[in-house]
């Protein structure tokens, strides 16, 4: 099993266009334990980080989603200041599609902080920063709906409303990617539509 997750993230390194492939990551893993990159000031954005997805089209029926439910349904939540709240990063894709591997980022509301991360399984090999390009590779997976990783957060004063928005992981080299990996012998990137979900003060 250690050999076929290996060999993913090999697959994942050659297909995915990033920096370098390195480290590792275990469900229930804090988000202390994973680089964070620091916040751009409010009201700019990270220099070099393309807001829009950059690859020409998207695979219909290939999508990567934040929800506040388990469920992968609730995409409207309203939060109080001091209260925490779980949000979830669901992959979805329909037949002939099988992944082993996905790379994304996400943008969260000014006055929301994550807490902790929890990733969908015990056999789960992931790398980057969620702020910039966060890069998973798993034992390849049937076509459906699952959540990727699940963030405990907390709100903090400050907060006045937004939406958690799913965006292109950029790597050092400036090159974007939101999407899957199809599994091997089919090795191919697969572009996906990114959503978003909102949060509400009460």
């Amino acid at each position: 099993m250690l050999r076929l997750l290996v060999g993913v993230l090999a697959a994942v390194c050659l297909v995915l266009p990033l920096a370098g492939c390195g480290g590792g990551g275990e469900e229930g893993n804090s988000a202390a334990n994973t680089p964070t990159a620091k916040p751009a000031p409010q009201g700019q954005s990270r220099p070099g980080i393309p807001q829009k997805e950059v690859e020409p089209e998207t695979v219909v029926g290939v999508e990567i989603n934040p929800y506040f439910d388990e469920l992968g349904a609730a995409t409207q939540m309203g939060v109080a200041p001091g209260e925490q709240f779980t949000l979830y990063v669901f992959a979805q894709y329909d037949e002939p599609y099988h992944v082993s591997a996905t790379e994304f980022r996400f943008d969260l509301p000014e006055g929301i902080r994550v807490l902790d991360e929890t990733k969908f399984g015990d056999r789960v090999i992931s790398m980057g920063e969620r702020e910039i390009d966060y890069v998973m590779a798993f034992e390849c997976k049937a076509p459906g709906k699952f959540f990727l990783i699940k963030y405990l957060c907390v709100v903090e004063e400050g907060f006045k409303g937004g939406e958690v928005t799913m965006l292109p992981g950029v790597n050092a080299q400036g090159k974007a990617f939101l999407g899957m990996v199809a599994c091997q012998p089919e090795t191919r990137r697969l572009p996906a539509k990114g959503g978003t979900a909102k949060l509400t003060r009460k």
